[in-house]
């Protein structure tokens, strides 16, 4: 069940909250994406269940090892995603989730309790800046993916043409983050990576050299 820390705001400057967690075996979820994700290891399906029956608020933060397959605090990094479940489906003790990244949080600490873990997380505030470098790297970025597709990159149809119509350089850079064949490592840098335009500047790079 979601938990919201029993403690006033002036107390809890980070403004902390407790949470469902699930680890991610491998990959990254990214904020300002949605994805279908398939969950099987106990813990993972009740922590999905349990956020669902509430609040629908989870956090999924990445394995560091992909082939462990009950991670405890130390296995997982630090920076995860805060993210919504908007529906499930169950399958053969398998549940399908439709999953909505909504922000980057740290990882305070985290244990185990019972069906699944719980999480307590401070959000990370993003460091955005408008300017005409920052309006230059989107532009570059949306042709280099664009170009990317037309040359047979795999990108859902209706996420690319969203992305083509135009979205702000947070989402532009997560969304095409995500999109990147890259290790799961790497991927993680991207998501710690507070900055957008430093953000923006890593993921043109990655772009390039595809």
């Amino acid at each position: 069940m979601a938990i919201v820390l029993n403690k006033p705001e002036d107390q809890n400057p980070k403004n902390e909250r407790a949470l469902p967690l699930v680890a991610i075996r491998d990959g990254v979820i990214f904020p300002h994406t949605e994805v279908v994700l398939t969950f099987g290891r106990s813990r993972s399906v009740a922590g999905v269940e349990a956020a669902f029956r509430t609040d629908k608020r989870i956090v999924f933060v990445s394995q560091k090892n992909p082939s462990l397959t009950s991670p405890s605090e130390e296995d997982l990094y630090s920076v995860g995603t805060l993210c919504t479940i908007d529906r499930i489906l169950k399958t053969n003790g398998d549940i399908n989730a439709l999953v909505k990244g909504v922000k980057r949080v740290r990882l305070e600490r985290a244990k185990v309790q019972d069906p699944f873990m719980i999480a307590v997380v401070s959000e990370i505030p993003e460091i955005q800046e408008e300017s005409d470098s920052v309006s230059a790297l989107c532009k570059h970025i949306t042709a280099e993916f664009k170009k990317a597709v037309n040359m047979g990159k795999s990108v859902e149809f209706l996420n690319f043409m969203k992305l083509m119509s135009g979205v702000d350089p947070a989402e532009l850079a997560d969304q095409i983050a995500s999109t990147l064949d890259i290790k799961t490592k790497d991927k993680q840098e991207l998501l710690e990576i507070t900055s957008v335009k430093e953000r923006l500047g890593d993921v043109d790079l990655v772009l390039g050299c595809g």
